[in-house]
């Protein structure tokens, strides 16, 4: 597997056999990726981050990347907001918005955010900390405003910022979180 190499995210299951569980060792035959590979694992900081447009591979890659993590022992929680629910495919295990243990994987959480309900937390959050804050004649006005706001470019991507910031605050337990 050259280090260039997108491994389309039908394939992982190949990918994921080819890892020596708790060997330490990448398990593909070739001494610089099976480095490159310990490197990586043991000098990433707690929080990761995979992005990239649709379809070249997040899922695939912060995936394999979290299993690797977890079978050298990081405690290891692999995040996703991918509406179509690809880390529960991976794993063959259906996850929700809570960690929950990925199945025969120790040291692995997973958990999957819906981003449509995180939006619409998020905008009635908003509406509520503005609410508490103004007249009654406003509400209405605000509501609007509000409405009108998460229409605009960003809105959804602030609404997962958030919650990833929660995420974050509330990752003691684990070594590394991964976000897919």
């Amino acid at each position: 597997l050259p280090p260039y190499h997108i491994t389309p995210p039908n394939y992982y299951r190949i990918l994921r056999t080819s890892l020596k569980r708790g060997s330490g060792e990448c398990g593909i035959d070739s001494p610089y990726l099976n480095e490159r590979a310990n490197s990586i694992t043991s000098n990433m900081r707690k929080f990761v981050f995979f992005g990239g447009k649709g379809g070249v591979g997040k899922t695939t890659v912060s995936s394999a990347y979290a299993e690797r993590c977890a079978s050298a022992g990081v405690e290891t929680l692999i995040v996703s907001t991918d509406p179509a629910h690809s880390t529960s495919d991976v794993f063959d295990q259906s996850f929700d918005n809570t960690p929950q243990s990925v199945d025969g994987r120790p040291s692995l959480d997973a958990m999957e955010i819906d981003p449509e309900s995180e939006t619409e937390r998020h905008l009635m959050e908003t509406k509520r900390a503005l609410t508490d804050q103004v007249s009654a004649g406003m509400v209405n006005e605000i509501d609007r405003h509000i409405e009108m706001a998460h229409q605009t470019p960003g809105a959804y991507e602030a609404a997962l910022m958030d919650r990833f910031i929660s995420v974050m605050k509330q990752a003691e337990e684990y070594d590394r979180v991964v976000f897919d």
